[in-house]
């Protein structure tokens, strides 16, 4: 029986090849591509730890996944192998990734864990629908991935290069090249039976609103983006200094002008750079202390004073302010509808894996 399936199984299986995550994890991807980490709070994913003291004692990188994998094999289908060595290795890359550097080491430990059962759930998901294109004949013209190079090109922050990427994550072109190929039979399977799914009506947003109000009732929130100059708490003075320096020199360039997201995508070193240093929304007491404070008591669109946290220095910039209160209908319309729509696509994908299970040999571990 296959293991538990994420409920967004079917984005998982529309990237591109389920590995590419793993692969540009440390080069700056679009939100569009990330899969979401494990804590859901805005600061992980921004790289700023949340209230409730500093990371524990080396815990600024992860730690090592495993030294020694296991022999055998994590899952295999149909005899295609997943080693629990190269499954090791997937988790390493996928955890050397920014948006998991600065979490405390309990949830670090659990991202790990989830990580894990991804990787291996992604892998499962990805043979049973290669065997599905397979048997349908389905391939992929060499037009069709360099479109898709070019698309992947475009999510990584200027002045990066995709090749020295993938090349610092130990991967060929050669073998980018036939992950996306396999991607995208994947995806021509799934688009085949997503086709006919329909978006959710205005009748059916409107319902889940009226019956899930309290869904919708909020607390006081901010959207803000910042720039980010790491400093380490234990450094000397001197250095403290020369970062600071680093950060007002680049607060000056916003006063005099320079545009915020393009300045965050080239010089901040948080894992918000690529977005353009955005943060998203987030609610008090998200965020440490020193820029919990900042964030909502800065006037929109100000340019803040620079903001020390145990992670460096912060240029902060609020956007938009919402108020505590029930959020109206037409605020949260796009996003029940694509809740919908995302568990409608899911419900079928899941079952499209399950069937496909069925007349598969899957195995996990050995």
């Amino acid at each position: 029986m296959l293991h538990s399936l994420n409920r967004n199984t079917y984005l998982i299986v529309l990237l591109a090849a389920g590995c590419l995550v793993v692969y540009t994890s440390g080069c700056g991807k679009s939100a569009e591509t990330e899969s979401s980490p494990p804590a859901s709070a805005p600061e992980a994913a921004a790289g700023i730890q949340p209230a409730g003291g500093p990371p524990a004692e080396g815990s600024g990188r992860f730690s090592p996944v495993m030294s020694v994998p296991p022999a055998g094999d994590a899952a295999s289908v149909d005899g295609i192998k997943f080693s629990n060595a190269d499954l090791e290795q997937q988790v390493k890359r996928a955890m050397a990734s920014p948006r998991f550097a600065s979490l405390p080491v309990p949830m670090r430990e659990q991202a790990t864990a989830q990580v894990r059962k991804e990787l291996i759930n992604q892998f499962v998901s990805r043979q049973l629908l290669l065997k599905e294109a397979s048997s349908q004949g389905i391939e992929v013209e060499d037009a069709e991935i360099d479109t898709e190079l070019d698309r992947i090109r475009g999510t990584l922050p200027p002045g990066a290069n995709l090749e020295e990427a993938i090349a610092r994550a130990g991967i060929t072109m050669e073998r980018l090249n036939a992950d996306i190929r396999e991607g995208l039979r994947v995806r021509k399977v799934v688009d085949q039976h997503l086709a006919d799914v329909p978006e959710a009506s205005d009748e059916e947003i409107e319902a889940y609103y009226t019956e899930n109000l309290a869904e919708f009732e909020s607390d006081e929130r901010v959207k803000a983006r910042h720039i980010l100059v790491v400093c380490d708490p234990a450094a000397d003075d001197t250095v403290k200094s020369e970062k600071r320096e680093l950060a007002q020199s680049y607060r000056q360039q916003l006063l005099d002008g320079t545009n915020f997201a393009e300045l965050a995508k080239s010089s901040s070193e948080g894992p918000s750079a690529p977005r353009g240093g955005d943060l998203g929304h987030f609610g008090r007491g998200q965020m440490v202390p020193p820029f919990d404070e900042a964030a909502f008591s800065q006037e929109i669109d100000a340019i803040g004073e620079l903001v020390e946290t145990q992670f460096g220095f912060h240029i902060v910039q609020v956007l938009d302010r919402h108020e505590a209160g029930q959020q109206a209908l037409e605020e949260v319309r796009d996003d029940i509808g694509a809740k919908m729509d995302d568990a409608r696509k899911g419900a079928v994908v899941d079952a499209l894996i399950k069937k496909l299970a069925e007349n598969a040999t899957v195995n996990y571990g050995s």
